[in-house]
C-alpha cells in the first residue's frame, strides 16, 4: 500500500513525549487499529496495522496532513491567529506583522533578544472553567518559579493574569519578558490550573508561544495534550531556553524538548516529585547550537 493510502485510512494521529523507541513501540501496540503515533522529532509514525505495526518515513511529508486526524494542532494557524487578535489590544508589538511557524519537538534554534521589554514567551488559554498557567524555573530558582503569584525572578517578569474578554467567552494572558541570566538555563511549566489534568484542555485549543521580535517570528510550541499520550499529568515542561553569551548581547537557545517530561502538581506549590521532574528537564538541556536555521513552513498572521 502506498503511503498516501496508508495515511488517509488513520483515524487520530497522537503526540509523543515517549523517552524512548522501545516506550513508543510498546504503546503503539496498544492503540486501536489505524490510529498512529509520531516519533522522535514527528519523523517516524507508527501505525497500527490489525496486530502489526507499521512505519512510515513522514519526514518530508506536510504535517498538516494530520491536522483532520483528532490531533489538537488541527487548524492550528488560524487558532493562533483568533488567540492573537483578540488579544490584540492587551499587547506592547503588532502581532500583525508577525509571522507564524510551527516548531516541532526536537527543534532548537536562536533568538536575538532585542528589547527586554518585549515577551519571550506567550500562554493563552480559554477559561472554561480552569486554564493554563504558565511558570519558568531556572538552575538556580528551584522550588521558586517565575509565576502569577511570584511575577520577579532576577531579572524576569510575569505578567500576572491578563483577562481577554469576546462574545465567545474569556480568555488568559500571560506573558513573560524581561533579561536572562548570562550562562543560565531555563524551562516553561505549562500547569493546569488548581490541578486540572491538562488533557482536559484538548477540545479548547490553548497556544503556548515563543517570540523572536529581531525576526518577527510567533514560533508556535506544540504542547501534548490528548489523554493516551499525558495520561493524567498536570503539569509539562515542554520549552527549555539557555542564554548564552554574545559580546553583552541576550542570545537565547530554544529547544522543544523531544522527550517532554510531564508530573502531577500544579502553580505556585510545586511538589517534590514536580521539582525532581524540572531539575531532570534542566540536566537534559544541550547548550549545542543548531547548525542550520529553521527551515519549517511560515504563516502570515
Amino acid at each position: 500500500m502506498s503511503i498516501e493510502n496508508q495515511l488517509k485510512i488513520i483515524k487520530h494521529v497522537y503526540s509523543t513525549v515517549y523517552h524512548d523507541e522501545e516506550r513508543c513501540m510498546q504503546d503503539a501496540t496498544l492503540l486501536p487499529i489505524n490510529n498512529a503515533i509520531v516519533y522522535p522529532n514527528n519523523k517516524i509514525l507508527y501505525k497500527k496495522s490489525d496486530n502489526t505495526i507499521d512505519f512510515i518515513d513522514i519526514s518530508r511529508i506536510d504535517k498538516s496532513i494530520f491536522f483532520d486526524k483528532g490531533s489538537n494542532q488541527d487548524t492550528v494557524y488560524d487558532n493562533v491567529n483568533q488567540k492573537y487578535n483578540l488579544a490584540k489590544n492587551k499587547l506592547n508589538f503588532n502581532p500583525d506583522e508577525y509571522q507564524l511557524e510551527m516548531a516541532d519537538s526536537g527543534d532548537k534554534f536562536i533568538l536575538n533578544l532585542i528589547d527586554d521589554k518585549l515577551p519571550t514567551i506567550i500562554a493563552i488559554s480559554d477559561i472554561f472553567p480552569t486554564y493554563f498557567d504558565l511558570g519558568l524555573c531556572s538552575k538556580n530558582s528551584i522550588p521558586i518559579c517565575l509565576d502569577y503569584s511570584r511575577r520577579t525572578l532576577d531579572k524576569l517578569k510575569h505578567s500576572g493574569d491578563i483577562t481577554i474578554a469576546s462574545p465567545m467567552g474569556n480568555s488568559l494572558l500571560h506573558c513573560i519578558s524581561g533579561k536572562f541570566n548570562t550562562g543560565m538555563k531555563y524551562v516553561t511549566i505549562i500547569s493546569g490550573y488548581t490541578n486540572t489534568p491538562l488533557y482536559r484542555y484538548i477540545e479548547r485549543r490553548p497556544i503556548v508561544t515563543i517570540l523572536d521580535h529581531e525576526k518577527k517570528k510567533i514560533y508556535v510550541v506544540s504542547v501534548p495534550l490528548d489523554e493516551f499520550t499525558i495520561g493524567q499529568s498536570t503539569i509539562c515542561l515542554p520549552v527549555s531556553i539557555t542564554c548564552l553569551n554574545d559580546n553583552g548581547n541576550q542570545k537565547l537557545l530554544i529547544e522543544i524538548f523531544s522527550n517532554t517530561k510531564s508530573c502531577d502538581s500544579y502553580l505556585p506549590n510545586l511538589s517534590q516529585f514536580a521539582q525532581n521532574t524540572i531539575t531532570e528537564s534542566i540536566n537534559m538541556i544541550s547548550s549545542d547550537e543548531p547548525i542550520e536555521e529553521s527551515i519549517n513552513e511560515t504563516k502570515e498572521i
